[in-house]
């Protein structure tokens, strides 16, 4: 998850009623509260961009069956307007040509279907104003990081704060 994906998010959120939102906030500081038990150094950091790429996977395998916060229980996105990126694009692996790279259980899961060479400039291009939106937030709040474990998205500002401390 990214800080632009928290950023929407949070977003989202705003627009909920407080039993709604509350549900949802109450999740994701579970799953949280788990995440940090297993891994402590995010009592100091949310942030996980400098963390070696295994670590990430651990973490991920050993929690991969939580559900999102924001899913609902009869299987919809409670806010389905504001979903990460991830979301919107089911995550589509990148490729060189020859084979693809990146890809995770889910997208080994499900047939994969090579994207045109047209559709694919036009994702690096996406991909590149991405990162360059990332960068800008990144210094606009100030920020350590970009990325960040799923629940931390949902979580409401440290203080009440204003969008800013993200950390």
């Amino acid at each position: 998850m990214t800080i632009l994906d928290r950023q929407e998010i949070q977003r989202g959120l705003r627009t909920l009623s407080d039993t709604h939102r509350n549900r949802i906030e109450r999740t994701a500081a579970e799953q949280a509260t788990a995440l940090t038990v297993a891994a402590p150094r995010l009592n100091t950091s949310r942030f996980i961009d400098r963390w070696p790429e295994g670590d990430v996977d651990r973490i991920i395998e050993r929690f991969d069956t939580w559900p999102c916060p924001a899913l609902e229980q009869d299987g919809t996105c409670g806010l389905y307007e504001f979903r990460p990126l991830v979301c919107r694009s089911m995550g589509v692996p990148p490729d060189d040509g020859v084979r693809v790279n990146g890809a995770c259980a889910v997208q080994t899961a499900v047939p994969l279907i090579r994207l045109s060479k047209a559709m694919r400039e036009e994702e690096n291009q996406l991909a590149g104003m991405e990162a360059e939106e990332l960068g800008a937030l990144r210094d606009r709040l100030g920020a350590e990081g970009e990325e960040l474990f799923l629940p931390y998205a949902f979580l409401p500002e440290p203080h009440g704060g204003s969008g800013t401390d993200i950390t």
